[in-house]
């Protein structure tokens, strides 16, 4: 059986610019690899990680200012992560932060292969652990969520929209608003096809969307919610009102 097509985005961060070169040709070569960014330091692509969605990002450890390390405790990146580094002492230190692999400089083209095997492994694992979640949600019809110290069975037909506020998640319902401590890129996976994600800070079910105006939803409630870059292709693919 031939594995399913996936297309993972991927951002190359290293302060050197042959490395960067290198890493940018390996990942062009591999038609399942989308290069969406390449960075010199952690502040650019703090700011890419904030406009784009980004699956995996290849990032240099001994960096100026700010190294892959102390980029990793400040932000929270919800994407799995590469190590690449010149320096073999500084594996054990990146596997606490869980990383995904771990690339020694110069990359050989074999070992990013290997490299790639493995991420395309853990990407299919996931979306088949995303297909179970939808199915359970699609039997269930609800979800329980914890919003400061109550818990609520809350029905998925309820759901108006779901929007990110920092570290927290609000759901809106007809009657009320339910804050919760979650990620948006986390509830994205357990949710049904039934929702879709439209911005980095907005899910919505796709049969509450009343109209569309270019690149802004008009939800039942009267809400607006906008379309970003990232994934406006997917919802242009999408019919939202069948």
């Amino acid at each position: 059986m031939s594995q399913p097509e996936i297309s993972i985005k991927c951002l190359v961060v290293d302060d050197e610019q042959y490395a960067r070169e290198l890493l940018i040709h390996l990942i062009k070569k591999q038609p399942q690899l989308q290069l969406v960014a390449s960075c010199k330091n952690a502040f650019e692509a703090k700011e890419v990680l904030e406009d784009q969605r980004i699956d995996v990002i290849f990032l240099d450890i001994q960096m100026p200012h700010k190294t892959g390390l102390e980029f990793l405790e400040e932000y929270e990146v919800e994407c799995k992560i590469v190590f690449t580094t010149a320096y073999q002492d500084f594996a054990l230190k990146g596997y606490e932060f869980d990383v995904l692999d771990y690339l020694l400089k110069p990359i050989l083209e074999a070992r990013f292969l290997k490299c790639l095997e493995r991420i395309k492994n853990n990407f299919m694992l996931e979306e088949k652990a995303f297909q179970f979640e939808s199915l359970q949600n699609d039997q269930t019809q609800y979800i329980v969520i914890k919003s400061g110290y109550d818990k609520h069975r809350l029905k998925l037909s309820e759901i108006e929209l779901i929007e990110s506020v920092g570290e927290y998640i609000r759901y809106y319902t007809k009657d009320r608003k339910f804050l919760v401590l979650n990620s948006l890129t986390r509830m994205e996976k357990e949710l049904p096809a039934s929702f879709i994600r439209t911005h980095r800070s907005f899910i919505v079910p796709k049969q509450k969307v009343k109209s569309k105006t270019g690149h802004t939803l008009i939800m039942d409630n009267g809400m607006k919610v906008p379309v970003g870059k990232t994934y406006r292709t997917k919802i242009s693919n999408t019919d939202l009102f069948k």
